[in-house]
């Protein structure tokens, strides 16, 4: 219900929510937490992404951090494309948006 609760906060403060997000990550998790993460969070299960599960194991707080590069790295993470990234914890969620915006041409 909070994921819920937070999308819902965040799709009415972003502009066109109804593009909706590109990806979906979470922590390096077992196959089985992110499904329920991404269920949670009502997002397509292809859309969850986590390639260094298996090379890196879960790696706490960086692990959002390693993905966002790993997608920028392969091409994944372009002008435009969104991330929802969600942080949490046995006590905690954190749910941001994200949107790569590259700079423009001087």
């Amino acid at each position: 219900m909070i994921a819920l609760v937070t999308l819902g906060r965040i799709n009415s403060s972003i502009p066109e929510p109804e593009r909706g997000f590109d990806w979906f990550i979470t922590g390096n998790y077992s196959a089985t937490t992110r499904r329920f993460l991404t269920t949670a969070a009502q997002m397509p299960e292809e859309k969850a992404y986590s390639p260094h599960h298996a090379t890196h194991g879960h790696c706490y707080s960086a692990d959002q951090l390693i993905t966002l590069a790993a997608q920028e790295a392969d091409g994944r993470l372009t002008h435009g494309r969104r991330v929802l990234l969600l942080a949490s914890s046995s006590r905690s969620w954190s749910l941001t948006a994200l949107e790569r915006v590259d700079p423009a041409p001087a």
